[in-house]
């Protein structure tokens, strides 16, 4: 996992921002597809709008210091629903998907539309996600899918590093 290369501090610090401009990339989302346009002061006030809300908002905040990926997923969703178009919309959200379950339910969104390619493509992607992770990590893939335990899960609760579980899975 690329962010347990560097030190945890960094490491943390690193994924707030991501997520932090994950949620400034929410909003650009939003106003371009109101406005149709997209300008740098755009992105800039909604980097500044998005790091308020994180400092205002306690569910925000909360997700951010637990290091949630749901700003990153969001953000991904978002870029295939609202902008991307062709061959490559759905790529996105299958990758979503074979992180967390949920972007999953936003296939359904070109279901009932009858966009059939890229629900397929959102399919094949998360289904190919899947794989290559099951591939390299073999081992925490197996035990992920097949041997879930109570203990397992209760350990990634901890108050102490649960910033920090998400960049790396524990070894016992």
């Amino acid at each position: 996992f690329p962010l347990t290369w560097a030190p945890k501090m960094l490491a943390i610090y690193l994924w707030n921002v991501v997520s932090i401009a994950s949620y400034g990339g929410l909003i650009v989302i939003g106003w371009s597809w109101l406005r149709r346009s997209v300008s740098f002061r755009m992105v800039g006030i909604s980097l500044v709008a998005a790091t308020a809300a994180v400092m205002v908002l306690p569910t925000m905040s909360l997700l951010l210091s637990q290091g949630q990926t749901a700003s990153i997923l969001a953000l991904m969703v978002g870029l295939d629903a609202l902008v991307l178009r062709g061959k490559r919309q759905g790529i996105l959200t299958g990758i979503a998907a074979a992180f967390k379950i949920y972007p999953a339910f936003f296939i359904g969104f070109w279901v009932v539309r009858r966009e059939w390619r890229p629900a397929l493509t959102a399919l094949a992607s998360g289904a190919a996600t899947t794989l290559l992770a099951w591939a390299l990590w073999p081992q925490h893939s197996y035990r992920f899918f097949l041997e879930r335990s109570e203990e397992h899960t209760s350990e990634l609760q901890s108050r102490v590093d649960i910033s920090y579980a998400v960049f790396c899975l524990k070894k016992k």
